[in-house]
Parts: C-alpha cells; sequence; structure tokens
C-alpha cells in the first residue's frame, strides 16, 4: 500500500520535474532552453516511467501467479 502511494508521488514529481526544467530553460535561453528543458526533462521523467512501469507489472504478475497457486 505504502509502496503504491510513493510510486504515485514520484510520477507526479516527475512530472513536475518536465515543467521545472522547461522553465529554468526558458529562463536560461529563451527558445533553445526550453526546448533542451523539455526534452532533458522529459528523458529524465520517461526513465522513471518505465522503471514505475516496470514494478507495477511486476507486482501484477506476482498477484496474479499467487492467486493462481491459492487456487
Amino acid at each position: 500500500m505504502v509502496a503504491n502511494f510513493l510510486i504515485k508521488i514520484n510520477d507526479w514529481l516527475m512530472i513536475a520535474l518536465v515543467v521545472i526544467m522547461a522553465i529554468i530553460g526558458t529562463f536560461m535561453m529563451p527558445i533553445l532552453g526550453t526546448i533542451a528543458g523539455i526534452v532533458t526533462g522529459a528523458i529524465i521523467g520517461g526513465f522513471w516511467f518505465v522503471l514505475s512501469g516496470i514494478y507495477q507489472n511486476g507486482k501484477r504478475t506476482v498477484e496474479l501467479l499467487e492467486r493462481k497457486t491459492l487456487n
């Protein structure tokens, strides 16, 4: 239960990171900085979302295997 809560919080923090990176990039270099900030934030956030998805799918697979074993 706590792990799911932490995963959801981290997902939202990664979305916020992309926005923050775009804002910082905009202040540093108005056009190129915005694009670079979005790309950098998306790469970091995308890496997290992949790991989060692997965790969620792994957890679901374990739950399904446990149900199958118990029945």
